[in-house]
């Protein structure tokens, strides 16, 4: 009985044993993939920032643009006009610097 019991208790300490051994092994590898992730989440975050301000870049530019081409749509507009105006101004002169013709003078006699 006494044999029976040191090798059920041999058996017992080497179950526990290799019990602890595979949950430390598991713990450890935890560890492990939980500081990769962790270094893989400040990658990400620092992407995202430098995206982010990319981004903001690009939204700066196409405003800018946008602008731009307001003025330019601003300018057309107004040297169309000026164009009319110039037109209407040049039909004026034209018309002004026409010899005037004096009104007959009727004799009524």
């Amino acid at each position: 009985m006494e044999v029976s019991k040191r090798r059920a208790l041999d058996a017992i300490t080497a179950l526990t044993s290799q019990f602890a051994i595979t949950l430390n092994y598991g713990v450890s590898e935890a560890y492990e993939n939980q500081c990769r992730l962790n270094a893989e989440v400040k990658k990400l975050q620092r992407n995202i920032q430098n995206f982010v301000r990319q981004v903001d870049l690009w939204n700066k530019q196409i405003s800018e643009i946008s602008r731009a081409i307001k003025e330019l749509g601003d300018i057309e507009t107004w040297s169309q006009k000026l164009n009319v105006d110039m037109n209407c101004y040049r039909t004026v002169l034209q018309y002004s610097s026409y010899p005037k013709n004096p009104s007959p003078v009727r004799n009524y006699h």
